[in-house]
């Protein structure tokens, strides 16, 4: 099994998509339009039509081959898609009710916010914390906060050591951290409730304001959308990223599962690609009359690719992971956000299940946590190792009450006798 974990800042992340756009084999096939937004997702023309407000004020009507829906959890595509599927018109291969299916998940509804921090920075003890080791402050009661149970804050790591990093705080929604909205007094919360650090030296006035002010986000629950490609006339639309699947980040798989979705984006567009067009058209010429090579016709894109067909691979590849890796949330990891008795009895459950994988691999596989950071299983194929190890679980637990059940009654047949 191969494990490479990368922790990549989200500036870093996007210069390098930026780089790529910008990059020569790229940029004379890329308009790239910023500070825009979908006003409008309709058919029409036999296609699609996307209206954009710009920046400027102006407004653009793009009239795309492949549209493709990476515009988050409350997707415009998604929701066109939904409505042109609700009104009778299904849009052809592929397709679905593209209706939102949630998952229920411990985690969900987990409200968050970040703390800026210097990089490498030093608790109170004099002890280093440096950028690429991940890194957990344990919290302790505090009267300020009323006795509430225990804040703490997470430090994932960076390869990098220049950045500032970020604490993360994550906590029930009733938790009375978040009525601290003010920076002297969550100063003296954190000072109280996490003494390990020097907070007035970390964090600057300012910085702890915005933090204190902050109301911060929820983690939503596991979401996917029923529907993950469509064929529309002569267009092709796909759902990517959170437009597809969003979830809490209980097992890190956030950009990681949208970067398969334009893995398998890619896998599709070859897939529906007549091998024929790959071909240099100078190798014959076209016949009269014909098209030339490489033209785009309706229902086709760039190099004759076939957009039904894309779609339907796509929807092929991706709903079935899209679905698997949402289900896999509640069996993750997530009780990890506090020291929880259910934590506690995770954590159990998670050694005992690795000890058995390692005595009989054949029959246990390894916990879903490690499973997931193994780069050869798909999401649908942790999804039936991880139902195959709760079979395993629970003939173990029958097999365990057959055995014990009836020495228990025995036992208590022969000490009421001797009360007797």
């Amino acid at each position: 099994m191969t494990r490479v974990t990368h922790w990549l800042p989200r500036p870093d992340f996007m210069a390098i998509l930026a780089d790529a756009i910008s990059s020569p084999d790229h940029a004379a096939n890329v308009r790239l339009l910023t500070s825009a937004a979908v006003t409008a997702v309709r058919r029409a023309g036999g296609g699609v039509e996307v209206d954009v407000a710009l920046s400027s004020g102006a407004a653009a009507t793009l009239r795309p081959k492949l549209l493709i829906g990476a515009d988050g959890a409350a997707s415009a595509v998604r929701e066109a898609l939904q409505a042109w599927a609700a009104d009778g018109a299904a849009p052809g291969a592929a397709g679905g009710s593209f209706a939102q299916k949630q998952v229920e998940c411990p985690s969900a509804g987990l409200r968050f916010k970040v703390l800026p921090l210097p990089p490498n920075l030093e608790l109170r003890d004099g002890t280093r914390v440096p950028n690429r080791a991940f890194a957990l402050l344990q919290g302790r009661k505090a009267t300020a906060l009323g006795g509430a149970a225990a804040v703490r804050l997470g430090l994932l790591p960076f390869k990098d050591d220049r950045p500032g990093r970020t604490g993360n705080l994550i906590t029930t929604p009733d938790h009375p951290i978040w009525d601290v909205a003010d920076g002297e007094r969550m100063y003296q919360v954190l000072e109280e409730a996490l003494p390990q650090a020097d907070w007035r030296a970390l964090v600057p006035p300012a910085a702890m304001a915005r933090f204190a002010a902050s109301k911060g986000g929820a983690f939503p629950r596991p979401t996917y959308s029923d529907g993950a490609a469509a064929a529309a006339g002569g267009a092709a639309v796909v759902l990517l990223g959170d437009a597809l699947h969003c979830f809490p980040p209980d097992l890190g798989q956030g950009v990681n599962s949208a970067l398969l979705d334009v893995l398998a984006l890619d896998d599709a567009i070859t897939a529906a690609t007549p091998a024929s067009s790959s071909a240099s058209s100078s190798a014959s010429p076209s016949a009269p009359g014909a098209p030339p090579a490489g033209a785009v016709g309706a229902g086709t894109g760039p190099g004759g690719v076939d957009l039904a067909a894309l779609a339907a691979e796509f929807q092929r590849r991706q709903l079935p992971e899209a679905r698997a890796l949402c289900e896999l949330l509640p069996l993750g990891f997530p009780y990890q956000y506090s020291a929880s008795l259910r934590r506690q009895l995770w954590t159990a459950v998670f050694l005992l299940q690795t000890a058995g994988n390692k005595v009989a691999p054949w029959l246990v596989p390894p916990p879903t946590f490690i499973m997931i950071q193994d780069n050869s299983l798909n999401y649908a194929a942790i999804l039936a190792k991880v139902r195959q190890a709760q079979l395993v679980g629970r003939a173990l637990l029958a097999l365990l009450a057959a055995v014990l059940l009836p020495k228990l009654a025995r036992l208590a047949l022969r000490l009421s006798a001797g009360a007797a």
